[in-house]
């Protein structure tokens, strides 16, 4: 079943212009940040001041949630037949639909270091072999804080019946993130920003994963336990 919400997600075809956004914005994300390694375009933080990598950041993250909310909203259906025509327990259901969710961040999260790496080879530039250490937090950061946006987009999107309208809450909560860093920090934006973590006053690392993991159950327990109370959302 895992497998199948896979295949039938990547049959979609409007993630395809999605992907090929994220492309550009990784270009760019490797341009502007001059001879930072790759994980720094592909992970970073919009620097207080530098707008241009600011927008290059929310815009990324926009598609993201874009791609991630369509994915989840595609599968709902796949997910509630098997559910309620197969007589899937509650669980099993809950436990495939968030694989398929988290799978869906880290994949990619995945395709934006490697889009960046390539992008810097073409450039011959330097991947930066120095001091690796922060890309795995930051990696694991990311995709907590995707996962939670998608959640938070298929909750409203459930209960408004309507996708769109959870895809713009989340997308405003990046925005304000993006352009609120450094002055709110415990905004769940701010979380998976590398620079959140560098900043005075800001929380720790551990402190971010254990906020964005306890937002993802809460939001994802939220969206499922709505989701189940309705019919398939497909036409």
């Amino acid at each position: 079943m895992f497998l199948a919400l896979w295949k039938s997600a990547l049959q979609r075809r409007y993630w395809v212009f999605g992907v090929g956004v994220l492309v550009l914005m990784d270009t760019a994300a490797v341009g502007s940040s001059q001879d930072a390694p790759f994980w720094i375009a592909a992970l970073g933080t919009p620097d207080y001041g530098v707008y241009v990598f600011s927008f290059i950041w929310i815009v990324v993250n926009a598609v993201f949630n874009w791609i991630a909310i369509d994915w989840l909203w595609h599968t709902w259906s796949i997910w509630s037949v098997h559910w309620r025509l197969k007589g899937w327990s509650t669980q099993r259901s809950w436990r495939v639909l968030w694989r398929f969710a988290l799978s869906s961040s880290t994949a990619l999260v995945l395709f934006n270091l490697v889009v960046c790496a390539l992008v810097s080879l073409l450039v011959r530039r330097s991947l930066g072999t120095g001091d690796w250490t922060h890309m795995v937090p930051m990696a694991a950061l990311w995709v907590l804080g995707i996962n939670a946006m998608s959640w938070l987009s298929f909750l409203l999107g459930v209960f408004f019946r309507n996708p769109y309208v959870g895809y713009v809450a989340a997308s405003a909560v990046v925005l304000f993130s993006g352009y609120g860093f450094p002055h709110i920090l415990w905004s769940p934006g701010a979380q998976w920003m590398y620079g959140a973590h560098q900043a005075a006053g800001s929380p720790s690392y551990l402190d971010s994963f254990v906020y964005l993991a306890l937002l993802n159950a809460a939001l994802g327990v939220g969206a499922m336990a709505r989701a189940l109370r309705y019919r398939d959302p497909s036409p």
